[in-house]
C-alpha cells in the first residue's frame, strides 16, 4: 500500500485535504496529511516539512500531492525521499511560474499584516521560487477552469478583485492560476477540471485524477 503525503494550500490546515485523504484511502492508498505553518517564508516552510517529513515510516514509494502553496512546497518535499522511495508528485493548481494575481494585493502595511511572507514570494517574477528545485519524479498537474465558486467564498473576492483591476484574462483560470502558470520542465502529464481554485481539492473527480496518475504516471482520459 503506497502511503501520500498530502499538503494543504495557504491559509488552510490539513483539513482542507480531508475529502482527498478520504477518497485516496478508499482508493487503496495510505494517505498523510501534514500541515504546517503556511504564515511564514518558504524558507522556513521547508525547513518545516524536512522535519515532519523525516517521521514518515517508508516502505515502498511514498507520493506526495499538494494543493497551491502545498504543491510548490510538493517540489521540495518530494526530492527529501530517498530516491529507492520516492514517488510521483501531483499539484493541484500550483503557480510554478508565479501567481499574477498576487501583485493585486495592495503593498500597505495594513494589508501585508494579514497576507503571510509567503504568500508573496510565490508572486510572478519572485526570486524565492528558485529556491523549489524541479523534481526528478514524475509530475502531474491539475488546473482549474472555473473561475468563480459560489461553494468557495474566496471565489467572490477573486471576482471582485477582478472587476476593480480589470485584469480578467483570457487564458483559462481557476480565478487565482492560470493554466500557463503551472507550467513546469519535465512535467509528465497536465489535465484541466471545471472547478474552481479552493473547489479542486474537494472535487470527487479530482482525486480519481489523482488517484490514476499515482498509479499509472498519467491522467484517466
Amino acid at each position: 500500500m503506497s502511503k501520500v503525503i498530502l499538503l494543504h494550500g495557504a491559509g488552510a490546515n490539513a483539513s482542507q485535504m480531508r475529502r482527498l485523504e478520504r477518497a485516496l484511502e478508499a482508493q487503496g492508498f495510505m494517505p498523510i496529511a501534514i500541515s504546517y505553518e503556511s504564515d511564514a517564508v518558504l524558507s522556513a516552510m521547508i525547513a518545516e516539512l524536512a522535519a515532519k517529513v523525516k517521521e514518515v515510516p517508508l516502505a515502498g514509494k511514498t507520493h506526495v500531492v499538494g494543493h497551491s502553496m502545498g504543491g510548490l512546497l510538493g517540489r521540495a518535499v518530494v526530492m527529501m525521499l530517498p530516491e529507492a522511495h520516492r514517488g510521483r508528485l501531483v499539484q493541484i493548481a500550483s503557480p510554478n511560474r508565479g501567481a499574477e494575481r498576487i501583485g493585486w494585493i495592495p503593498r500597505p502595511w495594513m494589508v501585508r499584516r494579514h497576507v503571510s511572507q509567503g504568500y508573496f514570494e510565490i508572486a510572478r517574477g519572485s526570486p524565492s521560487l528558485d529556491l523549489l528545485p524541479v523534481p526528478t519524479c514524475e509530475v502531474g498537474i491539475v488546473c482549474g477552469t472555473r473561475r468563480v465558486d459560489l461553494r468557495v467564498p474566496t471565489s467572490l473576492g477573486i471576482l471582485a478583485a477582478s472587476l476593480v483591476f480589470r485584469t480578467e484574462r483570457k487564458e483559462p483560470s481557476d480565478g487565482a492560476v492560470s493554466f500557463g502558470e503551472t507550467d513546469l520542465p519535465g512535467m509528465r502529464d497536465r489535465i484541466s477540471l471545471p472547478y474552481a481554485h479552493d473547489w479542486l481539492p474537494q472535487a470527487k473527480e479530482t482525486a480519481v485524477q489523482v488517484g490514476h496518475f499515482l498509479r499509472m504516471g498519467a491522467f484517466r482520459r
